[in-house]
């Protein structure tokens, strides 16, 4: 008798239990990765670093006109994905109302650009003297219109010919007469050549993150990164540019350590050559003893100087 009143118990456990699963899941709807219907109520939901789940109600949206406008579709969680949604009064950046963003002309552009009939957006802050109608993203992190440049929704002047701007990447930009630094307002590097200037790509393994390579037709160009790309504009610029003069284009390459390069001709540090060094036979020492950098068949170096063999 008591097994069966057992078994009866688990039975209703097990039909209530899954009853609430149902009505659970009737209640939910996915919008996109991030923005669900849960209980009537759309949300923006993510995760934090340490795995938890948080929902964010969006007081005012409507479900029945709620619809996705665009997400980062390369993001694999939602503690980092950007997201835009859209009913049929408001426009909204996670779960934050862009005020007076026009629902009907909004469209996402790209990265965290966007722009309706009256404004250009990133994320939801408003990039103000854009012009909608020319306005385009040139760069994961730039737009620009026919007149102006952004970063982000910052405005940035010192450019000569707006219509020709190129991004090389997040640190230097290009029109058809100058090269320039990307800060606050523009740096142009001067005799740099625009039509042939470029970045290296190197590996990140071995610490380019902080000092990035680029070379045009008559030089090269050692970027030395000593603070965050995003800081910027509020702090002093530390950071320091050294320009290798007279390379040969074709041959010339970072060697992967940092500071040291070289071409047919000449191994570098920093934009000196290193007069002694034998360009053949010269090699970094990849590992991460500090009693030298470098060596070639006469000499090891460290700091761009031949030490003593210890």
């Amino acid at each position: 008798m008591r097994k069966q009143i057992l078994h009866i118990t688990i039975f209703i456990y097990i039909v209530v239990f899954s009853s609430c699963i149902v009505q659970e899941h009737k209640t939910m709807k996915n919008y996109g990765k991030c923005y669900k219907l849960n209980r009537g109520k759309v949300v923006y939901e993510y995760q934090t670093e340490t795995g938890r789940t948080i929902r964010k109600k969006l007081q005012e949206a409507n479900p029945k006109t709620f619809k996705l406008i665009a997400h980062e579709a390369t993001l694999e969680n939602c503690s980092a994905c950007s997201l835009w949604g859209k009913d049929d009064k408001n426009v909204y950046f996670k779960n934050m109302k862009i005020e007076n963003a026009d629902p009907k002309t909004f469209e996402y552009i790209g990265y965290m650009f966007s722009k309706d009939k009256n404004r250009a957006y990133f994320n939801q802050h408003i990039i103000s003297k854009a012009n909608t109608k020319t306005f385009e993203q040139i760069g994961l992190h730039f737009a620009k219109d026919d007149i102006i440049l952004f970063y982000h929704e910052k405005l940035i002047q010192g450019a000569e010919d707006i219509a020709s701007l190129k991004v090389i990447d997040e640190l230097f930009v290009a029109d058809k007469f100058n090269v320039y630094r990307t800060y606050f307002p523009l740096r142009k590097i001067n005799n740099a050549d625009s039509k042939t200037f470029i970045s290296i790509e190197l590996s990140k393994k071995y610490g380019y993150y902080s000092c990035r390579f680029y070379k045009d037709k008559k030089n090269a160009y050692l970027f030395d990164i000593q603070k965050s790309n995003y800081e910027r504009e509020q702090i002093k610029d530390t950071t320091q540019l050294y320009i290798i003069e007279n390379i040969d284009f074709e041959s010339f390459k970072p060697l992967l350590k940092k500071y040291y390069s070289k071409d047919k001709n000449n191994v570098y540090y920093k934009s000196e050559i290193i007069k002694e060094a034998d360009n053949q036979s010269f090699i970094v020492n990849e590992s991460n003893s500090d009693k030298f950098e470098a060596s070639d068949k006469n000499s090891k170096y460290k700091y761009g100087k031949a030490i003593k063999d210890q």
